[in-house]
């Protein structure tokens, strides 16, 4: 009997002692549940947000095949605006945003490349010859003005890119001091300056000069390219293989195919002017003025 006695009492020690045991087994279950609903709540507020952040941005942006937006621009170095840029010769527009050497940036996006999000000022930049970074900008010619080493008289000077609404002076100006390539478009008929500016200097640049280009032009809805084709201008003007039927004569510095009447007799046109046609016609066109914004200018970030 007192050998059984010592054997149940060992059997109910070693039973005990491996209760104990599991008992004191840390419980990573639970805290791993928490840490997996904290982090994922975190990540679906960060999608969220930036679903939201892109989607208010696409709402302004030029929609594929749809939009024909116009904007006017120009580059003003120090106390003067220089002459307007044509796009390269040897770059066709593959994207739909592009300029006739009038100072105006047509934005009528035909590539995924150009819309929504990525309709931004470098796809115009890449177009005309224009090279951006932080702090500088470079011409076609390869001029290049970089900050604190670009000159107005005898001070540094400071590359700034100031964008107003054309038609409504009540709407704040903005200033991007950097991230100029990544500028996005957003609506039809806004003015940008490049300007290169005295460091430290107060004073706004102007409206770009081709402001009053504006309102020659005729906004085309849903837009797409159409490679071999021409298009007609008022009075019967055509041009073999344009894409953009705006009613802009292109500057035949850029490369563009010659111009031609009804009958097919060539239009002589000189930049700025209006054309002119065999049967005499000339397109109408709505004198405009630009408008002064009052408002003192805001910083937007870049």
């Amino acid at each position: 009997m007192g050998k059984a006695s010592s054997a149940k009492k060992v059997a109910r020690a070693a039973r005990a002692g491996g209760k104990t045991s599991k008992r004191e087994r840390p419980k990573l279950a639970f805290p791993a549940a928490v840490f997996a609903v904290i982090v994922l709540g975190t990540l679906l507020v960060i999608f969220g947000r930036t679903t939201r952040s892109n989607s208010a941005s696409a709402d302004v942006a030029p929609k594929l095949n749809k939009d024909h937006w116009h904007a006017a621009y120009g580059i003003y170095v120090c106390d003067k605006f220089n002459a307007p840029l044509t796009d390269l010769p040897d770059k066709p527009d593959v994207n739909g945003i592009h300029t006739h050497g009038e100072g105006v940036m047509h934005i009528h996006p035909f590539s995924s490349a150009a819309s929504g999000n990525n309709a931004k000022l470098k796809v115009f930049a890449d177009q005309v010859g224009l090279k951006f970074t932080d702090d500088s900008v470079t011409l076609p010619d390869g001029t290049v003005y970089k900050n604190g080493e670009a000159k107005c008289g005898d001070k540094p000077a400071k590359v700034s890119i100031w964008r107003w609404n054309a038609d409504d002076p009540s709407q704040p100006t903005e200033v991007f001091e950097s991230g100029f390539n990544n500028i996005h478009f957003r609506g039809d008929r806004d003015a940008y300056t490049i300007a290169i500016l005295p460091e430290g200097s107060d004073v706004q640049p102007p409206k770009p000069d081709s402001v009053p280009e504006l309102d020659k032009l005729t906004d085309v809805e849903g837009q797409t390219p159409a490679t071999g084709t021409a298009t007609t201008l008022p009075g019967g003007v055509t041009i073999p293989g344009q894409t953009d039927p705006s009613g802009a004569v292109p500057n035949p510095a850029a490369g563009t195919p010659p111009v031609t009447d009804a009958s097919g007799a060539p239009v002589t046109t000189v930049a700025g002017a209006t054309p002119t046609t065999a049967a005499g016609a000339t397109p109408t066109t709505a004198a405009a003025t630009p408008t002064t914004v009052a408002a003192p200018p805001t910083t937007a970030a870049p």
